[in-house]
């Protein structure tokens, strides 16, 4: 028998899941193409970082992750392929810089559902920082067309690199 605390977690993922879902289904309402609804995962552990990603080509994602007292900067660039990408990541982190594109090139869209919704050309990388270190993260890939995700995670307290790369199509990924 579940106890009280964890049907209110269960609900708690389960109104999240349904958020997020609404996110994508408002940015295809809002002209741009997202292939189908996500396939909503979400872990139990502690302070996992959701991010989406919209195409409609195949990509190849690089993320660096740093993280160093209690702080990390994700670096998300849109590696290979011809095509903009768009990236939700949390709204609160702040976008640090811009390289291979101009600013004008890289613009967001108003938050919702507490996510910030970026435009990523092509070889462009968007570096953000936040208050907080990922313990995981989760990429969404509603589209049946695979992203190829290269993964750095860079833990500069303990001197230490990890390493992967992971090919997500259509489902939700923990990344670590």
């Amino acid at each position: 028998m579940e106890s009280m605390s964890a049907k209110g977690g269960n609900l708690l993922l389960f109104h999240g899941a349904i958020s997020f879902a609404a996110f994508l289904a408002i940015s295809f309402f809002n002209g741009e193409k997202v292939a189908s609804m996500v396939h909503f995962q979400r872990t139990n552990i502690p302070n996992t970082v959701d991010i989406g990603i919209e195409h409609v080509l195949a990509i190849s994602l690089t993320i660096d992750v740093s993280i160093l007292d209690g702080a990390s900067i994700v670096e998300i660039t849109n590696a290979e392929g011809g095509e903009i990408a768009f990236v939700s990541v949390p709204e609160e982190w702040q976008r640090r810089e811009v390289r291979k594109a101009s600013i004008a090139e890289i613009t967001s869209e108003e938050s919702s559902f507490g996510f910030k919704r970026w435009k990523l050309p092509p070889n462009a990388t968007i570096s953000y920082r936040s208050q907080e270190i990922p313990q995981s993260m989760v990429l969404h890939n509603p589209s049946e067309i695979p992203v190829k995700v290269t993964v750095n995670l860079v833990d500069l307290a303990k001197n230490s690199i990890e390493h992967d790369i992971i090919l997500v199509q259509e489902a939700s990924v923990l990344l670590w």
